[in-house]
């Protein structure tokens, strides 16, 4: 995957549809937003335009991946010394979303721990259940 559709993908509310083939064009409404109605929006124009939403967009991610990180902070220094609560955030933040299976074999330790771990997180509201389902679940942040 190389930037352009990375760039294109991001902000995906603002990208028009149109030809596969072709670049793609701002929506009508967001091309009015940015150079008035009726004035055709060039491609550097409509190219950066697109960065900078993708720029916001991944600001406003990491300020929410920071403040879990801060919360799982909180939460790891009321832990016992021995627990593997601090490890099991850490996990958590590196994936986008975990197993117990995952994170029992990242930690070394048995997948009831790994579950109990998770379901503790999910009982603090750090973590949240993804799948839907009761087995074979995932959890992120």
């Amino acid at each position: 995957m190389n930037l352009a559709s990375v760039l294109w993908r991001t902000p995906y509310p603002d990208v028009g549809f149109g030809d596969r083939a072709a670049l793609p064009t701002l929506r009508s409404d967001a091309a009015d937003r940015l150079v008035g109605w009726g004035v055709p929006v060039t491609w550097p124009l409509a190219f950066l335009h697109l960065a900078a939403e993708s720029a916001q967009m991944g600001l406003r991610e990491l300020d929410r991946l920071e403040a879990a990180a801060e919360k799982g902070r909180a939460l790891a220094a009321k832990a016992d010394q021995r627990s593997r609560l601090p490890d099991a955030i850490e996990s958590l933040l590196r994936h986008p979303a975990l197993t117990p299976n995952v994170l029992a074999a990242e930690l070394r330790i048995a997948r009831q721990t790994a579950a109990a771990l998770l379901s503790e997180l999910q009982a603090r509201r750090l973590v949240r259940e993804v799948t839907g389902r009761g087995r074979f679940r995932a959890f992120a942040i």
